[in-house]
């Protein structure tokens, strides 16, 4: 009797210890497994503007467990065919991964509202900073106050959606040898409220009075994340 619990007692030892050494090379294993992500190699960069090439690039492998949610943020080494022939926005210095939200193409149509519309102001004298996506103001003369012709309005804020050709990033298309046209035509957004436009762009329209270009003060407020 004793010798036959000696058996069980060891056969489930065996089993336990069978049961711990697989979940230890499962662990391993796990620790082990690797991930291919998609990246330049050492002393060598991509300038802006180059176009891809499968050449450019080398496959950089971490394991997986210690990548995280990398992949939702970088391509992996596998989707090399889908960027190939894409220009570079921006220069890679070796040892860089290839980040998506840089795969950026120049944007080809507005991408309006069903209740907005584009208005199209020109300014006598537009600084290089506004850029598409930026929420600006107008400074103009108050015709209607009481304080003389010195008085001035502050009207806006406008999301600004093109200048002259360019309808996104200007570093997006330069990068895709596209050359913005010079233009102190800024097409900003306004909303339609019953058939009319609201009142800021109605505003704005009544104190340019259709006239050309104008010496009007423009108002930067930064960059429009809504």
């Amino acid at each position: 009797m004793k010798g036959l619990t000696g058996i069980i007692v060891a056969a489930i030892f065996g089993i336990l210890g069978a049961a711990l050494n697989w979940f230890y090379l499962s662990s391993k294993a796990q620790q082990l497994e690797m991930i291919s992500f998609l990246g330049v190699p050492e002393g060598v960069t991509i300038s802006e503007g180059t176009e891809f090439q499968a050449s450019h690039f080398v496959e950089v492998r971490i394991p997986k467990a210690a990548a995280g949610n990398l992949e939702d943020f970088v391509y992996l080494y596998r989707d090399m065919p889908t960027i190939e022939h894409l220009r570079a926005t921006k220069a890679y210095p070796g040892g860089s991964l290839i980040f998506k939200q840089d795969m950026r193409t120049p944007a080809t149509q507005l991408n309006l509202a069903p209740d907005e519309v584009l208005l199209t102001i020109a300014v006598a004298n537009r600084s290089p900073l506004i850029q598409p996506g930026d929420r600006i103001s107008f400074s103009v003369p108050n015709l209607g106050g009481s304080g003389g012709s010195d008085e001035v309005e502050l009207i806006g804020p406008f999301k600004v959606a093109a200048i002259g050709n360019q309808i996104g990033s200007r570093d997006v298309m330069e990068a895709h040898r596209i050359q913005p046209i010079q233009s102190n035509q800024i097409g900003i957004v306004a909303r339609m409220e019953n058939g009319q436009l609201e009142a800021k762009a109605r505003t704005l329209m009544n104190r340019m009075g259709g006239q050309g270009a104008r010496e009007l003060m423009v108002v930067w407020h930064g960059q429009d994340n809504r």
